[in-house]
């Protein structure tokens, strides 16, 4: 069974990368991420992240009820009770961080005369950040800016000119890198040296 908890951690998690990596290859070297197909790959993320819970939530249940007390313990309802809403609670959770930070950036895109997002961007916000979660949607938005505004300063220092750069692919790219980074120890270290876990 450790090899079916692990398809279904990764899968997702997989799954996801490929969708923001082919989100980054049309942003830069095609007309840009489009509504729609922001949208989709949203929907797409969304769908996975939503199925990865419900497989974890059958695989409990199944290990359970082939384990030595597993029929002891099913006709106990407040424990399988508690245990699935546990599994759904930190999905539950994520798409709640993910939510407030895309009204955020609603906000945001309402409120300013020259928006820092288009609207496909703020798919894409809901996206990255249902992937992060909490906290690393924290780390994921500060190395965000602090990538964008590396990049910005490097521009200006060699090309001797300011672009207005968009946030949404360094959102993207810093995601990617916190959720590989979530596999080291160091990082985990470092989470917890924050008071953040």
């Amino acid at each position: 069974m450790i090899w079916l908890y692990r398809v279904v951690f990764w899968v997702p998690f997989i799954i996801a990368i490929l969708t923001f990596l082919w989100l980054l290859w049309l942003e830069f070297f095609k007309k840009g991420i489009g509504l729609k197909t922001a949208r989709r790959a949203t929907f797409l993320v969304f769908g996975i992240f939503a199925f990865q819970m419900l497989a974890k939530m059958f695989i409990f249940y199944w290990v359970t009820k082939h384990s030595t007390f597993g029929p002891y313990l099913l006709k106990t309802p407040s424990f399988l009770k508690s245990n699935l809403w546990y599994i759904a609670q930190t999905f539950l959770v994520y798409v709640l961080v993910a939510v407030s930070f895309t009204v955020v950036a609603v906000i945001v895109y309402k409120l300013f005369k020259r928006p820092l997002f288009k609207k496909s961007d703020l798919w894409v916000v809901f996206a990255t950040t249902l992937v992060a979660g909490y906290p690393d949607v924290l780390i994921v938005l500060i190395g965000a800016l602090l990538l964008m505004i590396l990049i910005q300063i490097i521009i200006v220092a060699f090309a001797h000119k300011s672009i207005r750069l968009n946030l949404i692919p360094f959102l993207i790219i810093a995601t990617i890198l916190v959720g590989i980074l979530n596999n080291f120890n160091f990082y985990l270290t470092f989470l917890r040296t924050l008071h953040l876990i």
